[in-house]
């Protein structure tokens, strides 16, 4: 805060801002400030001056006068808005009132004699920092004129000065002379100090235009790279950053956000220890902001006595890269699962095979009601889930890509309600199949791939209703907007899935069940994506839950990415 306060100080003194009245209207409230603590000053050296006795006779009521005349200027002055005279005119008049009446307060002070006189320097510089250049020399003439003036009128006699008494009794009379030569000192100096500083604010204002324009042409320059890039000073404040940086914050937060506004309260001293040393700092961590990663390196800047100035943080997007991993380990992931899926598959499903075979073979000959009955069904359930096992991971590591046909969507219905009729039967749950009006009467996909998907969310949506006699609903939908497309859907009523398992239901591997493998719903979404749609969970609070899933036609599927939008909007 002090230093913004500093900088905003200086800004206004240099006449520095880009908007005028910026600049303006903090000049006009200084001055009208000013002015009282000038009225409250030549209020008591007017008085200490009485109270000595150091004024000429009769000069009591015309100081005063000038004391209460600077009083009522600045009222009249702080009577309007304080923008109203925020312009050069304004601030103009306002320096040369104030040098009129300086002028009639030393007239009756001693002249221009009274070291006092050094005020219209004040005045002079006042001017040439707060109006341009032609203007303040314009309003330093004026000054310089009116100290000649007043020079001269008192030097010949025909408006004498009222000297200051340096005791008891008549002031001695003052020398035309001295006069003549304290209004030229007086004048010079005002206009030579007037010059001066008008000088030095306008090549003030020239080096800051011209650092302006340089660091327009720097932030030009680092808006223009894809990198985020921040200079963010030991106390945490960011001096400079790009465009790009924009996105390392929350979303919501204001653009001129600091540090603080991504770090907890707990951690800012600690930042601030950070930036506030002068190691060399090798670690480079991946942000996660927005969904997307970023790859952050930073280096300190120190100045040439070796004090750290800042920190300048670069950040790179890495979402593709960290993608193109995630994908390159899952690919490999599904070799070595495809490996030994395969070796699996040659060495447990024959024993598996004859166990279950052998298995039925011997429960034919066993009364129901035998102990070993109860044995032997334990043990033909634990091989068929072992035959499941090997079959889903077999499954999930041969993903051949569709042979699409045209399939009718009647027909494909019909044959998953008949697959899983047997299951819904054993439950007591009741089937569905609800084709709407206008869906197209063929598909043009993998039948066997649609039916795998189809029958494996029936599935699963037997077993979560259990035995509470539930229903669930196999449909197919016209797509709006996709003529050829269709949208299938599996629903039930059943307890639904939890909010806090609904991400990590299409993850390899992830499962709620007791004798589950993770991997059916993971399959159905990759067959799904393979057919340029997304599936997706369409949870209802309370009751149930609904999987449903598009299928276009190869000529609509410019891209994936439109793919993933008609999907998407179709589903929203």
């Amino acid at each position: 805060m002090e230093t913004r306060a500093r900088a905003g100080l200086l800004e206004h003194l240099a006449g520095w801002p880009v908007d005028v009245a910026d600049r303006r209207s903090p000049m006009a409230r200084w001055l009208v400030q000013l002015r009282w603590a000038a009225c409250a000053g030549a209020a008591l050296v007017v008085a200490g001056a009485a109270w000595q006795d150091r004024l000429a006779p009769g000069a009591g009521w015309p100081l005063w006068g000038g004391v209460l005349g600077l009083a009522v200027f600045n009222v009249a002055l702080s009577a309007r808005a304080v923008e109203a005279w925020a312009h050069d005119r304004g601030l103009a008049l306002q320096i040369a009132g104030d040098a009129l009446l300086l002028a009639w307060l030393l007239h009756h002070a001693g002249g221009l004699t009274n070291p006092f006189s050094a005020m219209f320097v004040f005045h002079a510089t006042t001017a040439a920092v707060v109006l341009p250049a032609v203007r303040a020399r314009r309003v330093a003439a004026g000054i310089g004129l009116l100290i000649g003036s007043l020079a001269a009128l008192e030097a010949t006699g025909v408006w004498p000065a009222w000297p200051l008494s340096l005791g008891h009794g008549a002031p001695a009379p003052l020398d035309a002379g001295l006069l003549v030569v304290s209004g030229l000192a007086a004048m010079g100096i005002t206009l030579g100090a007037g010059a001066i500083v008008g000088v030095l604010v306008t090549r003030l204002r020239d080096e800051r235009r011209l650092l302006a324009d340089e660091r327009e042409r720097l932030q030009t320059i680092i808006d223009c790279m894809g990198d985020a890039v921040l200079f963010v000073t030991p106390d945490g404040v960011i001096r400079l950053r790009n465009a790009a940086a924009q996105q390392l914050w929350p979303e919501g937060s204001p653009p001129d956000a600091d540090l603080r506004a991504c770090h907890p309260a707990e951690r800012w001293d600690a930042l601030l220890g950070l930036l506030g040393r002068a190691e060399p700092l090798t670690v480079h961590p991946v942000l996660a902001v927005r969904g997307r990663h970023f790859e952050a390196s930073w280096s300190h800047v120190t100045g040439p006595d070796g004090r750290p100035h800042g920190v300048v943080m670069v950040a790179r997007d890495i979402t593709e890269r960290v993608a193109r991993q995630q994908h390159q380990m899952q690919e490999e992931r599904m070799a070595t699962v495809g490996k030994l899926a395969s070796g699996l598959a040659h060495e447990l499903n024959n024993p598996l095979g004859a166990i279950a075979l052998f298995t039925q073979h011997a429960l034919s000959t066993v009364r129901p009601d035998e102990p070993l009955a109860d044995h032997l069904g334990t043990v033909l359930r634990n091989a068929n889930l072992c035959k499941t096992i090997v079959r889903d991971l077999l499954a999930y590591a041969r993903r051949r890509p569709p042979e699409r046909s045209d399939t009718s969507v009647a027909e494909l219905l019909a044959d998953v309600e008949r697959t899983l009729s047997p299951r819904a039967a054993a439950n007591g749950a009741t089937l569905c199949v609800d084709v709407g009006p206008g869906t197209p009467t063929a598909v043009f996909g993998d039948a066997d791939q649609l039916r795998q998907v189809l029958v494996n969310l029936g599935l699963n949506a037997l077993e979560a209703i259990g035995m509470r006699r539930g229903m669930v609903c196999l449909s197919a939908s016209a797509v709006p907007g996709v003529p050829e497309g269709v949208r299938f859907g599996v629903a039930d009523d059943g307890p639904g899935i939890p909010p806090e398992e609904r991400e990590r239901v299409f993850q390899a591997f992830h499962t709620t069940k007791a004798e589950g493998t993770g991997l059916g719903l993971t399959v159905a979404a990759d067959i799904v994506r393979a057919h340029g749609g997304v599936l997706q969970l369409d949870a209802v609070d309370g009751c149930g839950c609904s999987f449903s899933f598009v299928v276009t036609p190869p000529v609509r599927l410019l891209s994936r990415a439109r793919a993933t939008a008609v999907v998407e909007s179709a589903h929203g």
